[in-house]
């Protein structure tokens, strides 16, 4: 019942974003040996009223779409037969290959899948999904820039493919009613965000995510069934939003 967001896989990156291949590796291995691994397209077609998969599902998938996923995950996902899909910055295939969106990025910046990188996960069963044109905080633009950032990336990435790219995921997770609108009639079927922005519906599917230093007894624990529950739940919200205010003060 869970969708797993990660970023990146990249040992020489110290940021929460990135997982180390070592933490990558053993995580594929308990996934693969204690857990039913299913495309996430197989996922969503369970999807219930209130946004959850079907029970005893894990899905993996990837935000950015950065090179680290190339370099360092796809070799685990392979050897573990482990499907995934990956949610590309389509304008990083038409313009800047840089991850500019990045808050923390190494020395030299962080670099994005190329066209051909993408064809060859592809062709090895990797799927893709959209992650608008250039990573802005659709809640924050007016309606026409968030129809272009969502209407362009799927074009871009429907030409490269030579398929249909029905799946978003929102930049950092952000995502209101409008926005949600939007994703729809521009001709998604479903959109994913984060356990922190989940709603009802095929637009506001929560994923969990997973980050740097959470090696398998991290993962174990948000696989459980009561995790996603009590993190999209009001009161964990209101704790948190309480918590945030105390340390800004």
């Amino acid at each position: 019942m869970t969708i797993l967001c990660y970023h990146t896989v990249d040992p020489g990156w110290e940021s929460d974003l990135s997982v180390t291949t070592r933490d990558f590796s053993a995580q594929c291995r308990w996934l693969q040996a204690r857990r039913k691994m299913v495309p996430l397209s197989a996922a969503l077609t369970s999807v219930d009223k209130y946004g959850r998969v079907g029970r005893g599902m894990i899905a993996v998938t990837f935000d950015d779409g950065l090179t680290g996923i190339y370099d360092h995950a796809f070799e685990h996902l392979l050897q573990r037969e482990i499907p995934a899909t990956v949610f590309v910055v389509a304008g990083t295939l038409t313009g800047d290959a840089r991850a500019d969106w990045v808050d923390d990025p190494p020395p030299g910046g962080l670099t994005t899948l190329t066209r051909e990188q993408i064809l060859e996960l592809h062709q090895a069963g990797v799927t893709f999904g959209s992650h608008t044109l250039s990573h802005p905080d659709l809640t924050a633009i007016d309606e026409r820039e968030c129809e272009t950032e969502l209407e362009h990336s799927k074009t871009i990435l429907e030409d490269l493919l030579r398929e249909k790219v029905n799946v978003l995921a929102y930049p950092r997770g952000l995502h209101d009613d409008r926005v949600r609108a939007i994703a729809q009639r521009t001709g998604y079927t479903h959109a994913v965000g984060t356990s922190r922005t989940a709603s009802n519906g095929r637009f506001g599917i929560p994923r969990v995510g997973i980050y740097r230093g959470e090696g398998v007894g991290a993962l174990r624990i948000k696989d459980s069934r009561w995790y996603l529950r009590v993190r999209t739940s009001r009161l964990y919200r209101s704790v948190k939003a309480q918590r945030t205010r105390d340390e800004e003060r």
